[in-house]
């Protein structure tokens, strides 16, 4: 079962920290330690798509009690020793924002029974996999072929991208999606290539968009709902630059659920050229809808 958003701001995550550290009874409560540096991820089914992840935070349960939540790096006291059950959950910043993170609804979960000792620090390498209950409604990385369409008020037609300057081998494999702001093309608008519009869930149900991507000009994310009589465009926030190739998670679930009587919904990609930027460059890659 794929669980609800539990989303905690970042001042809370050092308060979980900091009553973890306060010994319940000074005498006796002498804590062992966990350090964790970092959460993998291993791909399970190459349907799902690429293995990157950005898990920013562990979300750590011992026997079944939350802990605490941590900014990786961490290193965090137990008030346990001897054989214990510890789960890790990767944490995730929603819409790439620091005071919004959550544990990621569709990651399962690392289980180990841990053998702690007082005074000493344990080092832990926890793997995640997605969730068995995830559904996958829509995955693209553009290896074969390009999985974009411009819409009737867009200029700038997207393009496959094999440029070894642009791409990160081991992210993007051989090809990503891109677009280009220039002079008369001054402005994108496209969605994801599919036959029909997505079907998604709505009543609460988190949906998530993953997307890597790389730009030197900020663009927006939104979804396109259809109806009867109609499309209607919604949108959801609008991502900074980045030099580097990076990964978001953007949830789409507030902007499905105010569409909830739409027959369908399209991912949206769009964007007005900035007069301070001679060529905006924008490039996609590893588009996940999950749900």
């Amino acid at each position: 079962m794929i669980k609800n958003l539990f989303v905690v701001p970042v001042a809370f995550l050092a308060l979980l920290a900091i009553h973890a550290c306060n010994p319940l009874n000074p005498a006796q409560d002498i804590p062992s330690y966990i350090t964790i540096d970092t959460i993998s991820f291993e791909g399970t089914d190459p349907a799902h798509g690429t293995s990157n992840q950005k898990i920013s935070d562990a979300w750590v349960y011992v026997n079944d009690n939350l802990i605490g939540a941590f900014e990786l790096p961490t290193t965090f006291p137990v008030l346990s020793e001897g054989k214990q059950k510890v789960m890790v959950i990767g944490g995730i910043r929603i819409n790439g924002i620091a005071a919004t993170r959550t544990s990621y609804p569709y990651f399962q979960g690392w289980t180990e029974n841990i053998d702690l000792k007082l005074k000493e620090t344990t080092v832990i390498k926890p793997i995640e996999k997605y969730n068995p209950a995830t559904t996958f409604r829509y995955t693209a990385d553009f290896e074969n072929g390009l999985n974009l369409v411009n819409l009737p008020d867009g200029k700038a037609e997207p393009q496959m991208i094999i440029s070894t300057s642009v791409l990160d081998p081991e992210l993007n494999g051989t090809a990503c999606g891109g677009i280009f702001l220039e002079d008369s093309m001054n402005r994108f608008s496209i969605r994801q290539k599919a036959d029909t519009s997505l079907f998604l869930p709505t009543g609460g149900r988190p949906v998530f968009l993953e997307l890597n991507y790389k730009s030197n000009h900020p663009f927006s994310i939104g979804i396109i709902s259809s109806y009867p009589t109609g499309e209607e465009g919604s949108r959801i926030m609008t991502i900074n630059p980045s030099a580097n190739w990076n990964k978001i998670y953007v949830n789409l679930t507030a902007a499905v659920n105010e569409n909830f009587q739409a027959q369908g919904y399209n991912l949206w990609f769009f964007g007005d050229k900035l007069e301070s930027i001679p060529r905006g460059e924008i490039y996609l890659d590893n588009i996940k809808v999950l749900y």
